[in-house]
């Protein structure tokens, strides 16, 4: 039995906003993602991140395709990503999306398993990388948030 759900059901199972809140009040998500062979993975999951109802969002992707990215969604912090350590003051990060595969790729995703205490989801460039460049049963050990997984290719 299939089941439609129309846009009226659908705005019911959401809680409402009140009405003196700002995007703050709503979690904080920082997504990691993007390179020069896929620009659009970066745009996809910022836009999906807000579709979902996270409220302060950021976008981190690498300094040679940030200019890509300028005035596209100015509802989204658009930064140059650098250091993982700035990542650690969101609630969520999303890693991976259109990064491609690369010890790179599995020396950030391991990292964030070990030191981040919030939500963390890895996409499939980033499980792919852990899987090719480092020992899943170690790095997973060290884990210290909840990680979701998104499947591999």
């Amino acid at each position: 039995m299939q089941t439609v759900l129309d846009q009226k059901t659908v705005a019911s199972l959401l809680p409402k906003r009140k009405r003196n809140t700002n995007k703050g009040d709503y979690g904080k998500a920082a997504i990691v993602a993007g390179s020069e062979e896929y620009t659009g993975a970066a745009y996809l999951a910022a836009a999906a991140c807000l579709r979902a109802g996270a409220g302060y969002t950021a976008l981190f992707v690498p300094e040679n395709i940030f200019p890509y990215y300028v005035l596209k969604m100015p509802e989204v912090l658009l930064k140059k990503f650098d250091r993982l350590e700035d990542l650690l003051i969101y609630d969520s990060i999303a890693y991976g999306m259109g990064m491609g595969v690369s010890e790179k790729v599995a020396d950030g995703a391991a990292w964030l398993i070990g030191h981040f205490t919030g939500k963390l989801i890895l996409d499939a460039d980033a499980l792919n990388s852990l899987a090719k460049y480092r020992n899943l049963s170690e790095v997973f050990a060290q884990k210290k948030g909840d990680v979701l997984l998104s499947p591999p290719k």
